[in-house]
C-alpha cells in the first residue's frame, strides 16, 4: 500500500512539472511572438533563421507569417527526426506547434509597440524582447525547430 502512494505522488509530481513546462513554454512562445508581431513586423524589420525567412517570403509574396513559419518548420522537424530520435523531436515538436499558434493569435489582435518607425529603437526592443523569450524557451531544454536545430544537425554529422 505505501507503494501505491509514493507512485501516485510522483505521477502527480510529473504531472504538476510537465504543466509548469507547458506554461513556462507558452509564455516564452508569446513573448516571442509579441516580440515578432507588434515590433519587428510594424517597422520593416527582419531577423535570422526561419523567422527571417518566413517574414521575407511574406514581404515579398504577401502570404500570411504564421502559416509560412510553420510549413519551414515542419520542415525542419521532419529533418529532425530522421537524423534524431523521436525523444528529440518531441522538444521541438511541443514549441513547433505552439509558436505559430501564438504567432496567428497574435496577429489577430493587430497591436503595435512603436509608431515612430525608429529602427534602432525597434532593433533593440525586438533584441531584448524575443531574447527573453527564447531564453525561457531554451532554458527548459525546447527549442523553436529552425536553425538551431539546423546547427545541431549539422554538429551531429560533422
Amino acid at each position: 500500500m505505501m507503494k501505491k502512494i509514493k507512485k501516485s505522488a510522483i505521477t502527480k509530481q510529473s504531472i504538476k512539472q510537465g504543466l509548469i513546462t507547458v506554461l513556462i513554454l507558452w509564455l516564452g512562445c508569446c513573448i516571442c511572438a509579441f516580440a515578432n508581431v507588434s515590433v519587428m513586423i510594424p517597422n520593416g524589420l527582419a531577423t535570422s533563421g526561419i523567422v527571417g525567412v518566413a517574414r521575407i517570403l511574406q514581404f515579398s509574396f504577401g502570404l500570411d507569417f504564421a502559416l509560412i513559419n510553420y510549413v519551414l518548420t515542419t520542415i525542419v522537424v521532419v529533418i529532425t527526426w530522421i537524423i534524431f530520435s523521436f525523444r528529440e523531436v518531441r522538444k521541438i515538436l511541443i514549441v513547433s506547434i505552439l509558436f505559430p499558434i501564438t504567432l496567428f493569435l497574435f496577429e489577430q489582435i493587430n497591436f503595435h509597440l512603436l509608431t515612430e518607425k525608429d529602427l534602432i529603437l525597434a532593433s533593440i526592443f525586438y533584441g531584448v524582447i524575443n531574447g527573453i523569450g527564447a531564453g525561457l524557451v531554451y532554458n527548459r531544454g525546447y527549442s523553436f525547430g529552425g536553425t538551431d536545430t539546423i546547427a545541431k544537425m549539422l554538429r551531429k554529422k560533422i
